[in-house]
């Protein structure tokens, strides 16, 4: 699934390409949007993992889930994928920008009751500005204490936008088991554990692949434990551990000495 990181990606270049141009068609799950025709874009961009595209008083609303992504065609060109696939199609006089397998797709109004819903069920976005990890602490607060560390960060009601990569990535840096419940977890570890996600997430919006760990001369792993199993932790050379876990039960790396299911790991 892409993650908050990846969608403010595919908002920041469909935006250099698509505000100002007019549409000659445009379609959502095979039906004309009629009010999208002849019209301007006039913005594009992220919310968390939602993807907004504005023409006038609407904004079409796409969530990609565990399969979704954009094409780009010139115009006429055939689809890489079945025509019945897209849930969404964007062209211009030159352009067809398709969405291919979304999760959610959804025609609203700016500002409309729907859209103000939305954004009430989703946390402060980790990529804005003006996002506040102590705030996003606060919210997780709200979540009963017995919440698995591993759903507490992938809440997109505590903070939109972090995915399963960088769940990870953030419980291993910040010393915490992915299954430690969050009523063990101090105050200063839950604000830092979200002030590192900010950090990391807005350091992979330019274009380029994903990193947490910096490169190293010759090459080597980028990210610290995801996508690892049985390889050496970094830090320590225990292999990595990996399950399915947690509410959702997704996939989850973890260092077992690095990441002790209770305290802090010893060095």
């Amino acid at each position: 699934m892409p993650e908050g990181d990846s969608i403010a990606k595919l908002a920041n270049l469909l935006a250099d390409e698509l505000v100002g141009r007019r549409l000659v068609e445009a379609r959502r799950e095979g039906e004309a949007i009629a009010a999208f025709r002849g019209r301007e874009v006039t913005d594009v961009c992220a919310y968390g993992k939602h993807m907004f595209t504005v023409v006038g008083g609407l904004l079409l609303r796409t969530h990609l889930g565990m399969r979704g992504d954009w094409h780009r065609y010139r115009r006429g060109e055939r689809f890489a994928k079945p025509a019945w696939q897209a849930s969404a199609l964007l062209q211009t006089d030159t352009l067809a920008y398709v969405c291919f397998a979304a999760k959610e797709v959804e025609l609203m109004e700016v500002e409309g009751v729907r859209f103000r819903a939305l954004l009430a069920r989703l946390g402060p976005d980790v990529l804005d500005s003006a996002f506040d990890p102590a705030h996003a602490a606060a919210r997780a607060r709200s979540l009963p204490a017995a919440t698995p560390m591993c759903d507490v960060v992938l809440h997109q009601g505590v903070a939109a936008g972090i995915g399963n990569v960088y769940k990870n990535e953030i419980l291993f840096a910040g010393e915490l088991h992915p299954a430690r419940p969050l009523g063990t977890v101090d105050d200063r570890a839950l604000v830092e554990t979200f002030a590192r996600a900010a950090d990391w997430m807005r350091a992979n919006v330019p274009p380029g692949p994903r990193q947490t760990r910096a490169p190293r001369p010759g090459g080597g792993a980028t990210l610290w434990v995801y996508g690892r199993l049985g390889q050496p932790c970094h830090l320590c050379a225990t292999p990595i551990a990996y399950t399915r876990m947690g509410h959702l039960n997704r996939s989850t790396y973890w260092c077992p000495r690095c990441q002790p299911e209770t305290g802090l790991a010893a060095r």
